[in-house]
């Protein structure tokens, strides 16, 4: 039985949670199925009698645009774009564990490709840039990524979170109050000063109101 490294914060990334379950599903299929090489045979018929749902390379395509995981290959075959570096760092044909790795992957024609990516100087694959905050509030003092705002008027509401940034705004100026985190300060405390309350789990209200 074959063993691999898993990236054990992978559930903690904002654009892995905003997958669909079966696009989490098939993710993780695809990086446990493909090869010593992290090529997969794009058997879709068998990913979805495993997953329980059917599944396309167009589902592929989707997982790309949040984050880029896959390159698709001829015959089908898809490339995990980050499987070499993550499971092996850098590849040398001095070392033996390597050799089969490195065969295969001039088999696929992918070998010269993996070794630019090294010269390039890419060991973070997954790193993504912050996202920069807006500016909220009567004040401007209150600062929100998009998706941090999105996040906060799912759960609470639009006029529940305008109410409590505007609470925050005013209370930052008038007690002189410094916090690091914005939204982790609202979902701290002022949501419940404000006795603003999580929306119902079915609630199908939207930010526009109707």
């Amino acid at each position: 039985m074959s063993k691999r490294f898993v990236d054990t914060e992978l559930w903690q990334k904002e654009w892995f949670q905003d997958l669909s379950l079966k696009e989490k599903l098939l993710m993780k299929y695809v990086f446990e199925s493909c090869d010593i090489a992290g090529v997969w045979n794009g058997n879709f018929k068998m990913a979805s009698f495993i997953i329980g749902e059917s599944v396309s390379i167009d589902d592929l395509k989707a997982i790309n645009k949040k984050k880029h995981q896959f390159d698709i290959l001829e015959n089908n075959n898809i490339f995990v774009t980050d499987f070499i570096k993550f499971q092996y760092g850098e590849l040398s044909e001095k070392c033996k564990p390597h050799a089969k790795v490195i065969s295969m992957l001039k088999h696929y024609g992918l070998f010269e490709r993996v070794i630019k990516d090294y010269a390039k100087g890419i060991e973070e694959p997954d790193a993504e840039e912050p996202e920069k905050p807006n500016i909220h509030g009567a004040y401007k003092n209150v600062k929100l990524t998009d998706k941090e705002l999105t996040r906060l008027q799912e759960e609470y509401g639009q006029a529940g979170v305008n109410k409590a940034i505007e609470y925050l705004s005013a209370y930052k100026v008038e007690k002189g109050y410094k916090n690091k985190d914005d939204n982790l300060t609202l979902r701290r405390w002022v949501f419940e000063a404000c006795k603003i309350n999580k929306l119902p789990a079915n609630s199908i209200e939207n930010y526009g109101g109707f």
